[in-house]
This record gives C-alpha cells, sequence and structure tokens, in this order.
C-alpha cells in the first residue's frame, strides 16, 4: 500500500507538533531533516506518476518551518532546496535561470505541464525563511551573501512582474494563470527581508553592503512604500557593521549613518532618533 498526501501530511504534521513541543523524535534536531525526507518522496513518488501524493503550498511551508526551527548545522541549504523546488514546481523559475540545484535535476516539460493547477508559489514569509537561515549560519561568507542578494533581487523582480531572465511567454502565462485562481505572486520584500539582508551583509563583513540596503529602503519609503521605511534595527545593524570593519574609514561611515538617523528624527520620525 502506497502512501498517499494525507500519509505524508499526517506524518510531517505530527513530527512538526513534536517539534514545537519540545519532544524528539530520534532526536530534537532530527525533525528537519526527517520532513524534508518526507517531502522528497512525496515528489518522487509524484514523478512518477502517482499523482496522489502531489504535495502542495501548506506542505512545503511544514518542512521550511521544521527546518527552521531545529537550527540544524547546514539545514539552510537543505531549505533552500524546498524553495527552489517550489520556483521550479510552480513554473516561476528555470533551474537554469538562477538555481543551481534543485531536488530533482532531470526535471522535464511534461512534470512542468502536470505541476501547472498546483500553486506552489513561495510567499514573502517563504523567502524569509531562507534568509534568517543563511543570517543565522554559523558561517556567513561571499557566497551566502550572493544567494541571498539574488534571492531579494528575485523577489523584486516578480513583483514588478519583469521578465529579464525569463521566458516570456511561459511567465506571462504563470502570472495570468495563478490570478485567475485568485492567487498572486505575493512575494513583495518587507522590512524583515532587508533587515535580514542587512544582517546577512554585516555578518560577511560586507558593511557598504548594508549601508547600500539601507539607502533603498530609504529610498522606496521615500517614494511612498512606507511597509520598508527603515527602523531603528536597520540602522543599528549598519552601523554594526561599519563598527566590525575596523577600516580606516569606518568611524566616519558609522558617524553618516547616526547623521542620516538625527536627520529623518528632525524631519518627524522620532522612532529611528538615536539612542544611547
Amino acid at each position: 500500500i502506497r502512501p498517499d498526501y494525507g500519509s505524508f501530511n499526517m506524518a510531517i504534521a505530527s513530527l512538526s507538533e513534536l517539534q514545537k513541543n519540545g519532544n524528539g523524535f530520534r532526536s530534537h534536531q532530527a525533525i528537519g531533516k526527517t520532513c524534508f525526507d518526507h517531502l522528497s518522496t512525496m515528489i518522487q513518488f509524484y514523478k512518477d506518476g502517482y499523482e496522489d501524493c502531489a504535495p502542495d503550498y501548506k506542505i512545503f511551508l511544514k518542512v521550511l518551518n521544521a527546518l527552521e526551527l531545529d537550527r540544524r548545522r547546514g539545514n539552510w541549504s537543505l531549505a533552500r532546496k524546498v524553495l527552489e523546488e517550489m520556483l521550479h514546481l510552480s513554473g516561476t523559475v528555470d533551474s537554469n535561470v538562477y538555481w543551481t540545484e534543485t531536488m530533482h535535476q532531470d526535471a522535464s516539460e511534461k512534470r512542468d505541464n502536470k505541476w501547472k493547477n498546483v500553486n506552489v508559489f513561495p510567499r514573502t514569509k517563504d523567502f524569509n525563511i531562507i534568509l534568517a537561515m543563511i543570517a543565522n549560519a554559523d558561517v556567513v561568507d561571499q557566497e551566502k551573501l550572493d544567494y541571498a542578494t539574488n534571492l531579494v533581487d528575485l523577489m523584486e523582480h516578480l513583483v514588478k512582474k519583469e521578465r529579464s531572465g525569463y521566458d516570456n511567454e511561459s511567465f506571462s502565462n504563470r502570472i495570468v494563470q495563478f490570478e485567475g485562481h485568485g492567487n498572486s505572486y505575493n512575494c513583495k520584500p518587507d522590512i524583515f527581508t532587508y533587515n535580514t539582508l542587512i544582517s546577512i551583509a554585516a555578518n560577511a563583513g560586507r558593511p557598504e553592503v548594508a549601508e547600500e540596503t539601507l539607502k533603498k529602503m530609504a529610498k522606496k519609503s521615500a517614494a511612498g512604500d512606507f511597509s520598508v521605511k527603515p527602523d531603528k534595527t536597520t540602522f543599528n545593524t549598519v552601523i554594526s557593521a561599519w563598527a566590525r570593519s575596523k577600516t580606516h574609514s569606518s568611524g566616519d561611515k558609522a558617524a553618516g549613518v547616526i547623521h542620516l538617523m538625527q536627520k529623518m528624527a528632525d524631519e518627524g520620525d522620532e522612532s529611528v532618533r538615536p539612542d544611547r
């Protein structure tokens, strides 16, 4: 008897509950990997023609949450594969455009067609999970920063419905299709997205990237997008990044960020006034 969607869903859900309650399965930190393995099996069964095993968005989200919660070293790479599979299976991104690895490298047009009515497109919170896991990794290097930057760039491109790097007709059809089902490409970067990217840049020793992201947020908020208006966390993380860089200009750079905070506060935004 082959397990179906319900079987895998109950297994993943029960493991998630064990994790939330602090109870161990083998060990508490093995739960995320076990959920990931269940998802991989579901996709393989579905690929082999067993349609009752098709995972939906809720399954993907449960697995991402499980991987994030157990904070096991290396889990971010598994979470990355989950996100990339969501992007690929939803027909949004060809694996050869942005990403170098997915769960299944031998994707076919047949599979893409079969998945066309399954909305597994990732939302903002899914992207943010990956970014948070990168920021909390033991080592944050240039490679992780580059990946995180590309991830945020992709979110911005999808929101604008730009087609650079995509097959125009295919991408347009996907947009119409999801919107026709009452869904949309709801992956707009929010303040958590940008603040986490700034944290990643700071941890990677790239304060200039952190400050560039801050300026982008300020520009967007000045243009009316108040959902990404820099807050005190944004500024303090950039200041910390410059302080940790220990370059000859780090003091001046940090002072410049503080000056910008003071300027914004004087213009009416008391929430970002520098504190002690």
